[in-house]
């Protein structure tokens, strides 16, 4: 087994729906410890049929009722719920993690220029080296994977194709330390695509760097591209 296997069997194999509308609910700016709680009462209080949380009605009551939280919030209460945002899903060991849309989604909301400037530049400046260490993370595990599954000419089609669907998995589990959502996407998943919000072109360079493009390509991608038809290349 190799190691890019082993982290692959490690890690979990997929979602429930639960968990899945439990992370959209996280990204709502709230802190999430409230997040939490209004998705457990969701849960509780829901008798729609399975798969569906609450009416459209209270969904729609209970988006009013975090919005009127939200902007009723003074800056150092936007600012601290920013910081519990980030220690959200953290991982301290590799300097990585939290919810980033949701602390920046507070920190947006604070006045410029106010009491609060430092601490809202400070937790800025930490969320963009997490994002820079996140891309490292990514970057690797490319690297990783394309020397462990060497491609030759005797690669079927086949098996190049199940090889981009496992890369863009494995990828994919590493959304939750800031890196988004990854997809194989298209015919044969031939395009690789990162829905990161922030996604541009300088993000793509470091997810994955020049080195590994060579590998992508004879994997059999076409494109990488940002979500949202942002920037994309061809490897």
């Amino acid at each position: 087994m190799t190691q890019t296997d082993a982290e692959d069997a490690a890690e979990p194999k997929g979602a429930p729906r639960a968990l899945v509308l439990l992370g959209a609910v996280l990204v709502l700016g709230g802190a999430c410890v409230g997040a939490i709680a209004l998705y457990g009462r969701a849960l509780t209080e829901s008798d729609a049929a399975v798969g569906t949380l609450a009416s459209p009605e209270e969904r729609a009551a209970r988006m009013a009722e975090a919005h009127r939280v939200f902007v009723a919030m003074s800056p150092a209460e936007h600012v601290a719920a920013a910081e519990h945002e980030l220690a959200c899903g953290y991982v301290a060991a590799d300097g990585v993690g939290g919810n980033m849309a949701g602390a920046e989604s507070h920190l947006a909301a604070v006045p410029a220029g106010g009491p609060e400037a430092a601490r809202v530049a400070a937790l800025r400046a930490e969320m963009a080296a997490r994002r820079e260490r996140s891309a490292g993370a990514a970057a690797v595990r490319v690297t990783r994977f394309i020397a462990e599954h060497p491609v030759t000419t005797a690669t079927s089609d086949d098996d190049r194709a199940a090889l981009r669907h496992q890369l863009a998995h494995r990828l994919d589990h590493l959304a939750r330390l800031g890196v988004g959502c990854v997809h194989g996407e298209g015919d044969g998943d031939r395009t690789l695509r990162f829905d990161h919000g922030a996604c541009d072109a300088a993000m793509l360079d470091r997810l994955t760097p020049a080195g590994v493009r060579p590998g992508l390509r004879a994997l059999g991608f076409t494109q990488v591209r940002c979500g949202r038809g942002g920037a994309s290349y061809a490897p």
